[in-house]
């Protein structure tokens, strides 16, 4: 067994493998590297990792090219010297007690190149994480390096790249640089803090140097493969441009950025100027966009309680890798020690970041271009006209430019503020227990009433509500944002609404949004429901039942744990899906249900539909664990329909028979009165508009 890691240094990718080990392994003496530190005992090597790649499809070359091989290096948590497979799979290292340390270990490693590592990609998201060859496995730092080519594709996609310039030892080159902005500022820092250490670590270089900050990697991850992507988007073979002007820099460096990436040494005297401008340009452009920190507004409501009062809105920094850290504008224009602190950690100019950023919504919210007058603006104020404005016309667009609104507790997130909604109270008292079989098809009383969040709203309330001129209101002493037309469908759709509804609808609806196209917030007031809910969401446990008497065999405890959620969803009337990995006993434990019901007193058949190939199995497997269940096979030419049909499966148990009939003997099926049907190998109704899968639905049964 190998697992697979890829690994990036010096602007390149490198393939490195582990392989599976024994005793011997840790037991032989360490074998020391040119460079005297110790080699990983476990290296896969070059060669294996070479051939795995070849195997997997990803690799097309007979040898390793010469220029391609590497011995890196790489810090690992050690025990004793012994490092700390990634895997359990490989091998086990001797128990101890000790803390590991962290050493430097060296491995055999490969370049791997960018059209190999599309291949690779392809192959994991085609085999979903399965092995696509015997006894391969995927390290967490390939995993990562992926994320960063999938990542670095959507920035394509999304646009959210510049062109730029940079030096280098006397040479200057055209680039293509990631644009972090706000509104994708989580998805970023989701995946530099997931940077594993081994990834952190790895380096062509013997001596651990000063480990690189995670977001200097992740960026160089990133920056490499979309200079990869874009450069070969635009080098379209056979396509001839526009001549480039020799004598222009400007024209040369655009240009250049859709050539192979290379050194633009005949135009060096030129292109030096030019590129102050262009990182003066990017930088102007990151103050706003690719900043440490994320602006975000905070409404306050007035202190007097009257919608007519002054609302004040401030404005506050966020940090863009820690959402717990913020800091208000006051501390920006006079920071104490912990923020000084934290802006030259930073690198760059806060008071510069939120004036520029204030500077391009100011055009159009009047009362921030007030506040700009002042030296050191830390809010503004509205009137109650400005602030309905605000929140029509100019929260969405100040959201558009990744500037977070933060709108007082009560009233939520615009996408997440509370709404008028119906909520059903239930009148019904019975609660639910083992052995007390209910009929999903019985009726409940049920009241409906309008809410707003948490809250059930009076009579009183919807006529004030209903007579409001603006959408705010003061509702038992919390503002919130609520609009006539959303209201009105409620309280109109609510007198549509049934008195009785089923313990099927009303479960079902529990977990739903909506009763119809109406808002549901909630159904309460049913014991019985309650207790359902509870189970189904895994808030409570089941109750476990013993193995049924007359059962030959003795189930394991996780059977009969299958056992007792399958027989709790029968007493309901509810289905399931048995989804035990093959050989574990799902039909023993469909067998034993149907021995606990019989126990119980059902008295109507099972129907069991299974494939043609394994209805002999079942009824081997049924006369072995209850022998004395009444069995009936349902197959062939002579097989009874119609009443000859009926007659047949009177004092039956199970009566079995196959997908090919399910459709064929529908008729014949849907007349008999069934306790419940199995469908075995289920997968043959995935499909629900399919005549199979149609037909299983349409057969009345208990469960």
């Amino acid at each position: 067994m190998i697992v697979l890691h890829v690994s990036y240094a010096d602007n390149r990718f490198f393939a490195w493998g582990e392989r599976s080990f024994g005793s011997d392994v840790l037991t032989a003496p360490p074998a020391i590297s040119a460079s005297g530190t110790t080699r990983m005992p476990w290296d896969a090597g070059s060669l294996a990792v070479h051939d795995i790649l070849k195997t997997a499809g990803i690799r097309h070359t007979r040898k390793i090219p010469a220029d391609s091989t590497a011995v890196a290096y790489v810090d690992l948590p050690a025990y004793n010297g012994i490092p700390q497979p990634s895997s359990p799979l490989l091998g086990e290292l001797p128990e101890t007690k000790e803390e590991p340390s962290t050493q430097r270990f060296s491995v055999e490693a490969i370049h791997i190149t960018h059209e190999e590592l599309i291949t690779l990609f392809q192959l994991i998201k085609e085999s979903r994480e399965k092995l696509p060859v015997p006894g391969l496995l995927w390290g967490n730092d390939l995993k990562y390096v992926l994320k960063g080519l999938e990542y670095a594709s959507l920035m394509v996609m999304r646009g959210t790249y510049l062109p730029g310039m940079e030096s280098s030892e006397g040479s200057y080159f055209s680039v293509w640089r990631p644009l972090h902005l706000a509104k994708y500022q989580d998805g970023y820092s989701a995946y530099v803090n997931a940077l594993p250490p081994v990834t952190a670590s790895f380096s062509l270089a013997s001596e651990a140097g000063e480990r690189g900050e995670n977001i200097n990697i992740a960026d160089s991850i990133l920056e490499t493969f979309l200079e990869e992507i874009v450069r070969r988007a635009q080098a379209v073979p056979g396509r001839r441009g526009k001549q480039v002007d020799q004598t222009n820099p400007h024209d040369i460096w655009l240009r250049s950025l859709t050539w192979p990436k290379s050194a633009l040494q005949r135009w060096n005297e030129e292109m030096g100027p030019l590129c102050s401008q262009i990182e003066e340009w990017i930088d102007s452009v990151r103050v706003v966009t690719n900043q440490p920190w994320r602006l975000f507004l905070r409404l306050e409501e007035p202190l007097s309680g009257n919608a007519e009062g002054t609302w004040t809105l401030s404005w506050h920094l966020q940090s863009a890798m820690d959402q717990t850290l913020t800091v208000p504008a006051e501390k920006v224009w006079s920071p104490g020690p912990a923020e000084r602190k934290w802006f030259r950690a930073s690198g760059a100019n806060p008071r510069r970041y939120l004036l520029q950023l204030l500077g391009q919504i100011s055009s159009s919210v009047p009362a921030i271009a007030r506040s700009l007058n002042e030296p050191s603006p830390v809010s503004c104020t509205m009137s109650f006209d400005e602030l309905l404005e605000f929140l029509h016309e100019n929260v969405p667009e100040i959201l558009e430019h990744g500037i977070q609104v933060q709108f007082p507790s009560s009233w939520g997130s615009p996408s997440d503020r509370p709404r008028p909604a119906v909520k059903g109270s239930i009148r019904e008292g019975e609660v639910f227990s083992a052995g007390n079989s209910i009929d999903l098809g019985d009726l409940m009383d049920v009241d409906w009433s309008v809410s707003l969040g948490e809250d059930v709203l009076t009579e009183e309330e919807l006529s004030l509500l209903r007579k409001l001129k603006t959408p705010l209101a003061n509702i038992r002493g919390k503002w919130v944002l609520l609009y006539r037309d959303e209201l009105e469908k409620v309280m109109d759709g609510i007198k549509k609404l049934p008195s009785k509804i089923t313990r099927k609808d009303a479960l079902i609806s529990s977990f739903r949004e909506s009763k119809g196209d109406l808002p549901l917030s909630a159904i309460t007031g049913s014991v019985w429901l309650d207790s359902v809910r509870s189970v189904l969401t895994g808030t409570e446990q089941i109750e476990q039942i013993s193995q049924p008497d007359g059962f030959c065999g003795e189930l394991r405890p996780y059977q009969l744990k299958g056992l007792s959620w399958l027989s709790w969803l029968a007493e309901i009337g509810l289905g399931g899906c048995l989804a035990d990995d093959m050989g574990l006993g799902k039909t023993v434990q469909a067998l034993a249900l149907l021995k606990t019901n019989i126990l119980r007193g059902e008295k109507d058949p099972v129907l069991l539909i299974c494939p043609t190939s394994v209805i002999e199995n079942w009824r081997r497997e049924a006369e072995h664990f209850v022998p004395d269940l009444s069995v009936l096979i349902h197959h062939g030419t002579r097989r009874p329909r119609g009443e000859k049909f009926a007659e047949s499966i009177k004092g039956r148990d199970l009566v079995i028979s196959s997908y090919s009939l399910l459709h064929r003997d529908n008729e014949t099926f849907k007349k008999a009165d069934w306790s419940g049907v199995i469908l075995d190998e289920a997968q043959n109704i995935k499909n629900p508009e399919t005549r199979q899968s149609k037909a299983a639905r349409s057969i009345r049964a208990k469960w």
